[in-house]
């Protein structure tokens, strides 16, 4: 993914992980995923579900709004 490559290198650095739902089960269900992909924004401990264009340019676009 392109995003991860670009917000690497951006300040302030925002690490990102990726989960295969379809296997680590219970994270899925504590943090209610219901769709694949689904891409969500952690904050302060509380997660909130990103809704945007899944190209690699509205994602950064996305986080970096987020991180100010």
């Amino acid at each position: 993914m392109k995003a991860v490559a670009t917000l690497k290198n951006q300040e302030p650095y925002v690490p990102i992980a990726k989960v295969d739902a379809t296997v680590a089960t219970k994270v899925a269900a504590l943090f209610e995923v219901k769709g694949y992909p689904t891409i969500k924004f952690f904050t302060n401990g509380k997660a909130i579900e990103f809704n945007g264009g899944r190209t690699d340019k509205d994602i950064v676009s996305w986080i970096t709004k987020k991180t100010g």
